[in-house]
């Protein structure tokens, strides 16, 4: 957990604050001091209501970018995990195949296409979780390795045959 919260501070360090986009950001929406004072009439306007607003949204606009960056990091970090879970899964499935090959078993297009759009579906709510406002539970990456080399397996298995 610390290399992935020091990866992403670092991460976001570099895009975020020493590029001075955080900073031109709240500057651009949030006006200084000595700006308010020297627009005349206007000195109180929006000190209670509307600035601090405008500052806890682009607090929040920032956190969540920050929380992305540290999900994105734990992601990588399960990548061995899937390596290693996804290869022999697949190997399996081109075995199956080929045993389906020489006995004449029937490959479903059905199986095949479904365990497609659950790869793709698997991988588009891992990118999705990025975002998400609540915490998503530690399980979530290594059952989502096994359900994508579950259907890595039946994706291959069912491939066409091509005698």
């Amino acid at each position: 957990d610390r290399r992935i919260r020091d990866e992403a501070n670092a991460v976001f360090n570099v895009l975020l604050v020493e590029t001075d986009i955080q900073r031109n950001v709240y500057h651009f929406f949030i006006p200084t001091v000595a700006e308010r004072e020297k627009s005349v009439g206007f000195e109180h306007f929006g000190q209670t209501d509307y600035f601090p607003l405008v500052q806890s949204k682009l607090d929040v606009l920032f956190g969540t970018f920050y929380q992305s960056l540290r999900r994105f990091f734990l992601l990588l970090s399960w990548w061995p995990f899937l390596i290693a879970v996804v290869i022999p899964s697949a190997v399996d499935g081109l075995v199956q195949r080929k045993i389906k090959q020489s006995n004449f078993d029937y490959s479903s297009p059905l199986a095949h296409r479904y365990s497609f759009y659950a790869v793709i579906g698997i991988v588009y709510l891992l990118l999705l979780g990025l975002t998400f406002p609540f915490p998503i539970p530690p399980q979530a990456m290594p059952m989502a390795c096994v359900g994508i080399a579950f259907a890595m397996n039946v994706y291959f298995a069912h491939t066409q045959k091509r005698v």
